[in-house]
């Protein structure tokens, strides 16, 4: 395909898409962690919910739920569960039974607090060679890493549609005593063991709070890597190149800033890499990201890198910002 029929047909698509986003949920409330304990408690109101009958809630299966309530907090819903690990091996499904017992009804809002208690990998000796995992609820003493996949937070389930609401809007307060800092996807990175973010803007909501540090360069943020600031300008370089190229032919801002963030398993022997967009993360004890820039180059390492890089970003922008019909 040519430069000018490649132009062409992209103009169209943007044409025909539709930059706006559809009804998504939103989530407020007060989010603990401890991390010597392993324990999360959350106490959320969920709001914004779309007209069905015909859905589920997501929650992992190791958080125990005290109680969802109607949003003005004047009484309790009766609620049902079950596990189908088909549609999420991490957690139980919920719902709450219409009068007949057989409907299901959810309303637009409503309270929910739950707590649970998770493994705390402290001692890597004692750690198993497998079993570290995107949907685990990791924690390995210095750290907590809780991905959309985990389903720490509600995530609504429309089986009619077959649509997993996974990316929310917030208005959050993450309390994790002992952290240096904390992270949630979709905004900066911050300093401290309390941090309030919020996003009009939806996104799968990666947690990641405890002992690390973090940095900006430029365009990119930097969550407990170990790049040096040549890998770091090298990487941003291609991002920025990669996202202004998408943003010129569409005329529709990128919008957000790629975060790449560092992270340990706490099993002795996984090692991978996943994507919770805009965050590009790696679970390695080697620092995975390490390995896409060469040091004695100063470029990327090979034609892989800049293959991996073109992927992910084009995985956000079409589909996210971009929507076409």
């Amino acid at each position: 395909m040519s430069k000018a029929l490649f132009i062409f047909f992209i103009t169209g698509l943007a044409l025909l898409s539709r930059h706006v986003y559809s009804q998504v949920p939103h989530l407020a409330g007060d989010v603990y962690v401890s991390l010597e304990q392993g324990t999360i408690k959350a106490d959320l109101t969920v709001s914004n919910l779309p007209e069905t009958s015909n859905y589920s809630l997501q929650l992992n299966s190791g958080l125990n739920v005290q109680f969802f309530r109607d949003s003005r907090d004047r009484f309790s819903y009766a609620t049902e569960r079950e596990y189908k690990p088909e549609k999420s091996y991490e957690s139980f499904q919920y719902w709450f039974p219409g009068t007949d017992r057989k409907s299901r009804y959810l309303p637009d809002q409503f309270k929910v607090s739950y707590v649970g208690a998770f493994p705390v990998y402290a001692d890597s000796k004692k750690r198993s060679e497998w079993g570290d995992w995107k949907g685990n609820i990791a924690l390995n003493g210095k750290t907590i890493r809780a991905t959309e996949q985990s389903a720490w937070y509600p995530i609504l389930y429309n089986i009619a549609e077959d649509k997993t609401y996974t990316s929310v809007t917030y208005d959050l307060t993450i309390h994790v005593p002992g952290a240096r800092a904390i992270y949630l996807n979709g905004q900066p990175p911050r300093q401290g063991s309390v941090a309030h973010f919020t996003s009009d803007r939806p996104f799968p909501l990666l947690l990641f709070a405890g002992d690390f540090d973090f940095k900006k360069e430029q365009n990119t943020y930097l969550v407990n890597t170990t790049l040096s600031q040549m890998q770091a300008q090298v990487l941003d370089g291609w991002f920025t190149r990669i996202k202004d190229y998408y943003q010129n032919h569409l005329d529709i801002p990128y919008g957000v800033d790629v975060t790449l963030l560092a992270s340990t398993p706490v099993s002795q022997r996984n090692d991978w890499m996943f994507v919770t967009y805009p965050t590009i993360a790696s679970v390695s004890p080697r620092d995975w990201l390490n390995t896409l820039v060469n040091p004695n180059t100063q470029t990327l390492s090979d034609s892989s890198s800049i293959s991996f890089i073109a992927h992910e970003l084009g995985h956000y922008y079409v589909g996210t910002v971009f929507q076409p019909n």
